[in-house]
């Protein structure tokens, strides 16, 4: 598992490309809809180290939306650590389970199965770090899945379009797979 995680570190979108995905996200988004609970908890975490935009979002999320606790479990347990390698105070990671909850990582999943389905129908991939950000991500818990995604990304990588197919095969079965992890 320590293999996947350093993978990961070295791989991560750098903080522009998460700020103009999540800002072209959320622009797509229609006035009277909530956006979806992964996109408002990346911006949190993205938003962590600027204290003047992450503490009003987090008040927002806090005191109006229906999935405050989903957004904000999503922040602590998958994208804090994922994006600053750090688990904040209130997660519910521990040392006697040091993987966050199964929930969590179906719905990073399920969002990143999303953008890689529209990666291949737009054939524009400038948002393909995003999608292995959040594919690997959500395939924390999955180490066996994670590893035959680290191994597509390596097999493919000139050639992005196999990347996302490759994915979205790992995701689906994934998706409809048991915990590997135990």
């Amino acid at each position: 598992m320590k293999i996947a995680a350093v993978t990961c570190q070295k791989s991560l979108p750098d903080a522009e490309l998460l700020v103009r995905f999540i800002m072209r996200r959320l622009s797509e988004i229609e006035p009277d809809h909530e956006p979806p609970p992964v996109l408002i908890a990346l911006a949190l975490a993205v938003g962590f180290r600027e204290k003047r935009f992450h503490d009003p979002l987090r008040e927002q999320i806090s005191s109006s939306s229906d999935n405050a606790e989903t957004i904000l479990k999503m922040y602590k347990d998958l994208f804090m650590p994922a994006l600053w390698g750090q688990i904040l105070d209130g997660s519910d990671m521990d040392e006697e389970n040091p993987f966050p909850g199964e929930g969590g990582c179906q719905r990073v999943l399920q969002y990143a199965l999303v953008e890689g389905t529209r990666l291949l129908a737009e054939r524009d991939f400038q948002f393909l770090d995003i999608f292995r950000f959040l594919t690997r991500t959500g395939l924390s818990l999955y180490s066996f899945r994670l590893w035959q995604f680290e191994s597509a990304c390596t097999s493919f990588q000139d050639d992005p379009a196999s990347i996302v197919r490759e994915g979205i095969e790992i995701i689906r079965t994934a998706l409809g797979s048991p915990q590997d992890y135990k």
